[in-house]
């Protein structure tokens, strides 16, 4: 779906370890209400963490892509590098963009909350 790494998913696209989606729009909906809802939990937390750590948006905002990094990020890609065939560099793309993700998504609920 993301046409920066799109040749390198092109590449894996028949790897037994890729699961192939046929209906686009509902991989679409199911991965926004999966983000949405990751969202929603991790602006509850921060709502109840933000007290603990007094610093400016963007100190709350680091912090809180931090821990998405911890507790979100490391276990699902090392559960996929463990558990799956999944190829590395993809596992590897996924992570670099999971961690850029983590933290514009904790910048941005900084600035909300």
């Amino acid at each position: 779906m993301n046409p920066l790494i799109s040749k390198i998913h092109k590449k894996f696209g028949n790897s037994p370890a890729v699961k192939q989606w046929n209906n686009t729009k509902l991989f679409l909906i199911y991965m926004y209400l999966l983000i949405l809802l990751e969202c929603l939990l991790f602006a509850l937390v921060y709502s109840f963490i933000k007290p603990v750590f007094p610093g400016g948006v963007v100190v709350n905002g680091l912090i809180l892509g931090l821990a998405l990094v911890a507790v979100n990020l490391i276990p699902s890609i090392s559960g996929r590098w463990l558990l799956s065939t999944y190829p590395n560099k993809l596992l590897f793309v996924d992570f670099i963009g999971g961690i850029l993700s983590s933290f514009i998504i904790g910048l941005a609920l900084a600035f909300i909350i």
